[in-house]
């Protein structure tokens, strides 16, 4: 993983072409000097590892830090995607490998007496796919309006978040899985230690994260392991878990995270060989595994349910219950969802046709509630079957966000929400509407160049990184764009964030009732050892 250089190759690079990116003198910090280069009038340091790498007896183990290095270590590349199977929807640069923690920074900083936000980025991906390196995710943009952006990778599937017995045996803390939110916790730590000499401050610190990153941002929000690491979160579709696995217990039609993970095991060749396979294996064979565990009701996102888990060290609660009793790091937090959040889902559930709606409605609920979830979304052709599931999904995003939005207002005054809608002209095309992770590139600016986004979407888009690089410098995203007043359970108060920006209320709140009185019906088996 190293990529120490000596000072003789350092000129050769500053002493290049013109078409190569001017390089940045070493930054010394704890871990050693680093060199990067400068793109767009922002410094970037790329690659560098957070931590040593996770493999041999080291993977399925709390990571360790880094080894400090002496040569000055070149950042001008990307590392290694963690290992993941193939999705259509993820943009890998380079390649995968298992020996993958590393994290990227953009700074706009002169100087590290600079003292600016930092902004670290957690991404999505249902914990199984997903990569600091994708291209929407470049800092570049939020860095030039005066923050310090910290992108990072984690391990994914089961490299990340296996539960075995003989790996709970063999913890210092009896318990297994989880590790790729211990690398996210570790990285932040790296963070606290290293930023200041990169213009950032350290004590002035968001996590925010889309999707299995926005799950990522509020379990951190209940960790002790995390306390003290942050001072702001912000949570893009996604919301606190209110239905893990438990780490050994099995509930019915739940089986415990140790028992996905012997399943795992048996498909893999046996418990001492887990870590003799390959990593290409693992992730193949975890990919069977998944496909034949079963999971309960309610509509769980299945890769939180099959990656986290209970695990009394570093989620000794169900984060949901942490959070209706208050116990959550009370930090400012901004939180909202897009317009079609379930059309993606929809498309993947390949719920095309009447028949096909009413057996995934009995399937998920069973015959008696299908019929009261028919009830609230009917459907009477293909047409309409394809709508219905669509809007349920969606309306689940937006019932579990204003839900844990409602919690955090109770305690933390400065909790915004915001709801997204804007379809660009091109995204138009696809027919799902302003679906999961739209949003993306508008927080980012990474909107590409001759894909039908218009002048509206730049707006936008600068708007959008504004609110929230100001939240990140204050824990309240007003500043010069449009008033974006805090959010209360009485007012129910968001902004839409569409080709106008407006304050409006009552997201859904008709529909959302409800289905929240026909969800507390349907209330799935729980694993909590506080209940």
């Amino acid at each position: 993983m190293k990529r120490a250089i000596a000072i003789a190759t350092i000129s050769f690079w500053l002493l290049a072409g013109k078409n190569a990116a001017p390089m940045n003198p070493p930054v010394s910090t704890p871990s050693g000097p680093i060199v990067g280069e400068v793109q767009n009038g922002v410094k970037r340091y790329l690659g560098i590892p957070y931590a040593m790498p996770p493999v041999g007896e080291r993977r399925w183990r709390e990571p360790i830090p880094a080894q400090p290095w002496q040569e000055p270590y070149l950042a001008t590349t990307f590392g290694p995607a963690c290992p993941q199977p193939q999705r259509d929807f993820v943009r890998l640069t380079g390649r995968m490998d298992e020996d993958c923690l590393t994290l990227n920074i953009w700074t706009p900083a002169l100087g590290k007496t600079d003292s600016l936000p930092v902004m670290v980025w957690l991404h999505g991906g249902g914990f199984l796919v997903g990569s600091s390196s994708e291209a929407i995710y470049d800092g570049s943009a939020l860095a030039q309006k005066g923050v310090v952006v910290v992108t990072l990778n984690y391990r994914l599937g089961a490299l990340g978040f296996l539960a075995h017995p003989a790996l709970t045996a063999e913890s210092p803390h009896a318990s297994s899985g989880n590790y790729g939110l211990m690398d996210q916790i570790l990285a932040l730590k790296w963070v606290r230690d290293h930023i200041r000499e990169f213009g950032g401050n350290p004590k002035n610190v968001t996590i925010f994260g889309q999707s299995a990153g926005a799950v990522s941002v509020t379990t951190l929000m209940t960790s002790p392991l995390a306390e003290g690491l942050f001072q702001r979160a912000i949570a893009q579709s996604g919301s606190v878990p209110n239905h893990l696995r438990c780490l050994s217990a099995s509930r019915p039609n739940l089986p415990s995270l140790e028992s996905v993970g012997e399943a795992f095991a048996q498909r893999l060749g046996g418990s001492p060989e887990l870590r003799r396979q390959p990593w290409q294996k693992v992730v193949k064979v975890w990919e069977t595994t998944l496909e034949e565990t079963p999971f309960d009701s309610d509509m769980a996102g299945s890769g939180t349910l099959n990656h986290l888990s209970i695990d009394g060290y570093l989620i000794p609660e169900l984060p949901g219950t942490a959070f209706a009793l208050g116990r959550q790091q009370r930090v400012p937090f901004l939180t909202g969802t897009v317009a079609d959040e379930g059309a993606v889902f929809a498309y993947n559930l390949r719920i095309n046709t009447l028949s096909a709606y009413t057996r995934f409605l009995n399937q998920v609920f069973g015959s008696t509630l299908a019929q009261q979830y028919w009830a609230l979304y009917p459907a009477r052709d293909h047409p309409s079957a394809r709508q219905a599931i669509r809007t349920l999904i969606s309306d689940l995003f937006v019932l579990d966000m204003k839900t844990m939005a409602m919690q955090m207002a109770a305690v933390q005054p400065q909790t915004y929400v915001y709801q997204f809608d804007r379809v660009s002209r091109g995204n138009a095309r696809s027919g799902l509407g302003s679906f999961h992770g739209i949003e993306l590139r508008y927080v980012f600016g990474t909107l590409p160049e001759n894909q039908g986004f218009e002048r509206e979407d730049e707006w936008l888009s600068q708007r959008m990184a504004e609110y929230w690089t100001q939240f990140a410098r204050t824990g309240n995203p007003n500043g010069s764009g449009a008033s974006w007043p805090p959010f209360d359970a009485k007012s129910d108060r968001y902004q839409l964030l569409s080709s106008r920006i407006q304050t409006d209320r009552n997201l859904r709140r008709q529909s959302l009732e409800r289905l929240a009185a026909l969800r507390q019906t349907s209330t799935p088996s729980l694993c909590d050892p506080t209940l």
